[in-house]
Parts: structure tokens; sequence; C-alpha cells
């Protein structure tokens, strides 16, 4: 399973920041509290994550980690915040896939991932559900598609905009399977998902942070899920592959700071990051989300955002996918 090959890696990875603050002779602490830049409205699943870290990594650091929701723009706004701020190790952001996305669609994205940001380590991996309201007569993944292309537009989604990885999914989805429904934009994965439950739209994609809780309570169906290979926590549902071949995505959650930062004051930061994932609170609160840990040395972490950034590419140009 992933989550051991996640608790395996941990330690590897744990002992090379401390080699190299052996080499440095480095004893950089920060001296007043932390914050970290959620660039998401409180209560989706990425503020979800972004707290455990907080809490996790303020017990690590010594220092009091403050959560700030800096939303808007695709995740524009908040990472902006964190690529302009003083490289002292005393503000660091939270991001995800989405960051990978935004060159694709944007012409003007107000910084450059490489130039601007220092990756740090990637914390999880984050399965989508493709779910649907109650009321939707869909049980299975083959009936839901065979409405969609039987009433053409007569369903709507829940989308974050064209730049986010809910609405792209749903496009990538969409143009796989040969369906069609309406996007209905929201300011926020916690309004998106409020839609989503109360049924004033019929289906869309949600992290699995986010869904889980809403599936559990009968306010949401789950038909599938977003890997190509399933997610081993929830067995119960299948791939989107299984019905739509060559779907298959899953969205990570990492952290970064100012490009500037010091090494010293890097390789400080990232082992604590590895500290806090190896906690076991964390890694329990993250199995119950259905979320897998995934540590990553700061090179791996970049050589991920680069890669991304071409694969997302492809897909933007292939969906057609436009900035709203």
């Amino acid at each position: 399973m992933a989550s051991t090959i996640g608790r395996r890696s941990l330690g590897a990875l744990l002992l090379a920041p401390t080699a190299a603050r052996a080499q440095t002779g480095t004893a950089w602490a920060p001296s007043r509290p932390i914050r970290l830049i959620i660039p998401y409205t409180p209560g989706g699943g990425t503020d979800i994550v972004g707290r455990l870290i907080a809490r996790a990594l303020g017990d690590t650091l010594g220092q009091p980690v403050a959560v700030e929701n800096r939303p808007g723009a695709s995740e524009m706004v908040g990472t902006e915040v964190v690529a302009r701020a003083a490289p002292d190790g005393h503000t660091f952001g939270l991001v995800t896939t989405t960051i990978t996305i935004n060159p694709a669609l944007y012409p003007s994205v107000p910084y450059d991932n490489a130039r601007d940001l220092r990756p740090l380590s990637s914390l999880c991996t984050v399965p989508f559900a493709l779910v649907v309201h109650p009321s939707v007569p869909a049980t299975d993944l083959r009936t839901l598609i065979a409405l969609l292309k039987a009433r053409p537009d007569a369903m709507s989604y829940a989308s974050l905009g064209p730049g986010s990885v809910h609405g792209l999914a749903m496009e990538w989805f969409k143009n796989l399977s040969g369906t069609r429904a309406v996007a209905v934009p929201y300011r926020g994965v916690a309004p998106a998902m409020q839609a989503s439950a109360t049924g004033e739209v019929q289906l869309g994609f949600v992290g699995l942070t986010a869904a889980v809780p809403q599936i559990q309570a009968r306010r949401l169906r789950a038909l599938a899920v977003s890997p190509a290979e399933g997610v081993a926590a929830f067995p119960q549902w299948p791939p989107v592959a299984s019905e739509v071949p060559g779907f298959d995505m899953t969205t990570w959650y990492g952290l970064v700071v100012p490009a500037g930062t010091p090494d010293p004051i890097a390789a400080r930061l990232g082992e604590e990051i590895l500290k806090a994932l190896a906690s076991e609170d964390l890694l329990s609160r993250f199995a119950a989300l259905g979320v897998e840990p995934a540590p990553a040395t700061p090179d791996a972490f970049a050589r991920r955002i680069a890669a991304e950034t071409t694969m997302w590419a492809r897909v933007v140009a292939a969906t057609g996918a436009k900035p709203e």
C-alpha cells in the first residue's frame, strides 16, 4: 500500500536534512510565529489538510504556525503572497496541483514557479471522487454516463474555475467519455460542496478530504474515484478508468517558501516537515480522509512540479479549457 511506502521513505528522508545541518553547522530556529498561506477559503479539503500540517509543524518547530487564508484567482493570490514574502523562514505556502495547471491557462501568472518559489516537500496525495447528489438516478458510473449522453447539458457540476483541478478533471472526463454537463462556478470548495450536497448542482469531482464526510452523511453518493489504480482505503468505489479508459488523476499538496530562502533555513524547515509527516496522529488523520502521505526531497518535488506542468498543458490543449 502507498501508506506503507510513505512510512518507509520517511525514515530515509529524515536523515538527509539532518546530515545537511551537520555539514553547515546551522542552528537556525524561527524567532517568531510563522504564517502558513493557504490559497483557498476555510472549510475545504485543502484548508483541512493545511490546518493539520500547521498544528503538527507548530509542535516540531516550537513556534505557533498561524493559518492565513488568501483565496482567489485559481490559487494565484495566495501563492503570490508567498513568492513576494521576505525569505526568512517565517512565511511559507501550501500549494496544490493547480500551480502546474495555471501556466497553461493564464498568459500572465504573477510569479514564476521555478524562479520565485523554492519547493520544500510534497505533503500528501489526495484522490478525487466522482460524486452525484442522491436525487440523481444513478448508482454506478456506467448509468451516469448513459444519463449524461441521453440528456446533454441537463445536469450541472460545481467548478472552482478552469484552473482548478475540480473543473479541469470534469472537462477531461467529459472529453474522454463523450458527455456534456454545465459548469457552475463557485468561489471556493466550501460553497461548491454546499451546492453539491443540497442538489443545486448534480455531480462533480471532489477531493476525498472534503467528500468523505458528505458521503458518510448520505448527502452525496460516490460512484468512482479518480486514480486509475483505485483507492485502497475505499475499495467499494471503482476507478473512473474502469468505464473511461485513459482517465487517471490524483492531486497533491505541498509546501514552498520564497525562492531566496537561504539553504540552512530551507533545510531546517524541510526537516521539520518530514518530522510532522511522521507523526502517528497526523498519519491517522490522513488515513481517515483517504489521504496518503507523500514526503519528498526538494529536488524530487521540483521535478514533479515541472513534469506535471507539461502533462497538464497537454490536457488543457486536448480539452480546449480556457480561463473564465
